[in-house]
């Protein structure tokens, strides 16, 4: 009983913190999707590559970021959201939102559900009990991660169809397993949720607890913080894992889907290593501000569930 009523106040407060974070959500999405090809004069990058990238590749990489932010890259997190409204309307901000709040709400279900539950086996090894948490998470969740990186990614997205049109594109194009694209680097960040745990036992706002004793300023700061350390040591494998997941924007025939190592040594070989970590301010911002919120709002919505549960409990065994 104790790991469902963790697992639905994860589920609510996770939808809260997708809604109020979101367009920040979309900009760090299209600046770790696409690839800094050109200068913002339109005129080639110059390749630092000792080995450059054959022709095929970089026409596939071209056209990915044509995909992602149309004829000229974003420069930052501002320069995004600056010209997302401008150059799409609006709603572009909030592509792909419902299936956001449905997977954010069913990750952290299952997150959640799994830490308390594996309280008992690995309570007194946080990251451990993290990692276990974020391994089931990634197995279930990914498919639904892909369709909101392709949904959050489109340059003019209401070209690209809906929920139902991007995943039978994908099916279509890359077949069933191509939903999965990523996985590598999303098992590999199953090292975030154990280093968020880690952090968040040493400040005394373990998400495993109850919350009861958590007021609600420590379990924002303890989840800001947990996350801020976590999504910095992972960033490498969260733009690896974006950039496979946008692999099939290209029209490219025959060309080789590139795997994590693969991807990370050919952003170095085009921009330079501190490439590897572009959307990293947007992503640390947004990582910080949900999971604050989700703490937040969670050691709340846990109390209110909790005597939800309690009431049902006397109202079934009462005469």
């Amino acid at each position: 009983m104790a790991a469902l009523e963790d697992a639905i106040a994860g589920a609510a407060a996770a939808a809260v913190s997708v809604v109020a974070t979101y367009p920040l959500d979309v900009a760090k999405t299209r600046l770790q999707a696409q690839r800094r090809m050109t200068e913002q004069d339109g005129s080639p990058k110059r390749s630092i590559a000792m080995k450059p990238a054959g022709p095929r590749s970089q026409e596939m990489a071209r056209q990915i970021t044509r995909a992602v932010s149309g004829p000229l890259p974003y420069t930052d997190a501002i320069d995004c959201l600056r010209r997302i409204p401008r150059e799409e309307g609006l709603p572009a901000l909030f592509a792909g939102l419902r299936l956001a709040v449905v997977k954010a709400a069913l990750t952290n279900f299952i997150y959640f559900y799994n830490l308390r539950a594996l309280s008992r086996l690995l309570g007194k090894a946080p990251m451990l009990q993290g990692m276990a948490a974020g391994l089931a998470v990634q197995l279930v969740v990914l498919p639904i991660d892909l369709l909101v990186t392709r949904l959050q990614s489109r340059y003019h997205s209401s070209a690209a169809g809906g929920v139902f049109t991007v995943m039978c594109q994908i099916v279509e194009r890359e077949g069933v397993f191509g939903l999965w694209a990523g996985l590598g680097p999303g098992l590999l960040l199953t090292v975030n949720p154990g280093l968020t745990q880690l952090v968040l036992a040493r400040l005394g706002g373990a998400s495993s607890k109850t919350g009861r004793h958590i007021s609600a300023a420590r379990a924002f700061w303890s989840g800001a913080a947990a996350k801020a350390i976590a999504s910095t040591a992972t960033y490498p494998s969260t733009r690896a894992k974006v950039q496979m997941q946008v692999q099939g924007m290209s029209s490219v025939s025959g060309e080789e889907k590139l795997g994590m190592v693969r991807v990370l040594q050919t952003i170095v070989a085009e921009s330079g290593l501190l490439a590897v970590f572009d959307g990293l301010l947007p992503q640390l911002t947004n990582a910080v501000l949900k999971e604050a919120i989700l703490n937040l709002v969670r050691v709340k919505v846990a109390l209110l569930v909790r005597r939800l549960f309690r009431l049902l409990q006397l109202r079934v065994s009462a005469p």
